[in-house]
């Protein structure tokens, strides 16, 4: 009548050691993801400028979470091409009804993914047909 009781018993003692790396490993992170895409065609020999700062928070324990913020940012001038991203993300709780528990959720994924084009296009540079029509004589009417 004990046999199956002391089994069982002893077959829990011998899992007990790797329970907490089974209930870590199986629970559910909070994720962030920011994906940033910076495009500049522009007729200056100055390269363009571009900066992607991304700044992503979330409480230790966070469980069940998810931030995601995009950008995309298109520049075509003549000039110099300017761009600046600022972002801020932050996850103050977890899936509704289940509270962040440190030691739980473990570390917030943060996955940050920027993009950024220079072009320069002769087309856009006011100075370039003027050096390529510099040889050649302009007509004259009589």
């Amino acid at each position: 009548m004990f046999k199956p009781l002391g089994f069982g018993l002893l077959s829990l003692s011998v899992c007990l050691p790797f329970l907490p790396s089974l209930t870590s490993a199986a629970s559910a992170q909070c994720v962030m993801l920011d994906v940033s895409n910076q495009l500049a065609i522009h007729g200056s020999h100055t390269p363009s400028t571009q900066a992607n700062t991304v700044n992503m928070a979330a409480p230790d324990g966070c469980v069940g979470g998810a931030a995601v913020t995009t950008n995309a940012q298109t520049g075509v001038a003549t000039g110099d091409v300017t761009q600046i991203r600022n972002s801020n993300s932050t996850i103050t709780n977890g899936m509704e009804g289940v509270p962040n528990l440190p030691g739980l959720g473990g570390p917030t994924i943060q996955i940050p993914v920027n993009t950024q084009v220079d072009v320069y296009s002769p087309a856009m540079d006011p100075t370039f047909l003027n050096g390529i029509f510099s040889g050649v004589p302009k007509p004259t009417i009589s």
